[in-house]
């Protein structure tokens, strides 16, 4: 993740935010690559929630090392649905594992001296960033599907996406 120098989120030029309403009903299968939990999502389009609860994602996209939980930033939430909702093609399930949501600072500093690609001031420290695979879905296919749905930062790494809500980016590892 390439580093932002000051960003503050309240001076960002963003499209007025609509929240996700699904545009079919699937089922979403989400597995943590770290700790091995898993939900199971049914989004479904009649209902008033859409089968999303911002709370129990929360707490499944917690810094698992430190088993830490912030309220994640909706925007990259509703993206990432947004992108597996695409990602279906004619099925109706999807499996995505998850390798990386919010990160407390400790954590994030432990990760920067294993790889330079984490950013000193990570977007996953304020919660605004997920990173993720799709199962069964070629990675250039992700990629693309990615591009098309992700408005702000968007990473591509050998084996994950990088997504996030922060400012207009774009970059590969």
């Amino acid at each position: 993740e390439p580093e932002l120098g000051r960003y503050d989120v309240s001076k960002q030029n963003l499209p007025p935010q609509k929240r996700y309403k699904p545009k079919r009903n699937f089922e979403l299968i989400l597995m943590n690559a770290n700790t091995g939990e898993q939900i199971v999502k049914r989004l479904r389009v009649d209902t008033f929630d859409y089968g999303i609860n911002y709370n129990k994602l929360d707490y499944f996209l917690r810094d698992w090392r430190e088993n830490k939980i912030i309220r994640m930033n909706k925007q990259v939430v509703d993206i990432f649905l947004q992108i597996s909702e695409k990602a279906l093609g004619d099925n109706n399930a999807l499996a995505a594992q998850i390798t990386s949501g919010y990160r407390t600072n400790k954590t994030n500093s432990y990760l920067r001296k294993l790889s330079r690609n984490v950013a000193k001031n990570s977007l996953h420290i304020k919660g605004q960033a997920i990173d993720f695979t799709i199962d069964n879905i070629p990675r250039a296919k992700l990629k693309n599907i990615a591009r098309e749905h992700a408005f702000g930062g968007l990473g591509v790494y050998d084996n994950f996406i990088h997504i996030d809500s922060g400012p207009f980016r774009r970059w590969r590892s």
